[in-house]
C-alpha cells in the first residue's frame, strides 16, 4: 500500500475508472489519484 495499489471503480452503467490508492507520508490517511484530465488528488481519513 505504501508504493500504491491500482483498483478499478465500476459503475452500474458499465463504465470503469482506474484509481491509484496509496498511504501518505505520515501513514495516517489513504490518498488516491484519479485518471481524469483534471488530475485532482483526494484523500480520506
Amino acid at each position: 500500500m505504501r508504493k500504491g495499489s491500482e483498483m478499478i471503480k465500476l459503475h452500474t452503467s458499465g463504465r470503469q475508472y482506474k484509481r491509484m490508492f496509496y498511504l501518505n507520508e505520515q501513514m495516517n490517511c489513504i490518498k488516491w489519484s484519479s485518471t481524469n484530465k483534471r488530475q485532482s488528488n483526494s484523500q480520506s481519513k
